[in-house]
């Protein structure tokens, strides 16, 4: 991964946090939240803190957050539309 590709995603995992959009998309693909702390890599406490905009996203951890749910937001429309 590229510098570039790095900042672009704690950009992106920044903007999740601020905006609550993070949350959003778990809740919209049925993830519980210690499935999405466990595949980034985080406590529970600490993914409530950044969906809610209480800290901001930093590491390695912000950018898998960023991944996870850069691919959510791929899939979820195509689900919603199936049904």
């Amino acid at each position: 991964m590229t510098e570039d590709q790095r900042d672009l995603l704690l950009i992106a995992a920044a903007r999740y946090a601020r905006t609550g959009e993070g949350r959003r998309i778990r809740e919209r693909a049925n993830m519980q939240q210690q499935e999405m702390a466990s595949r980034i890599g985080l406590t529970s406490n600490g993914l409530y803190r950044w969906e809610r905009g209480q800290r901001r996203p930093q590491g390695e951890a912000a950018i898998r957050w960023a991944q996870q749910l850069t691919r959510l937001e791929l899939v979820i429309p195509q689900a919603e539309t199936a049904a």
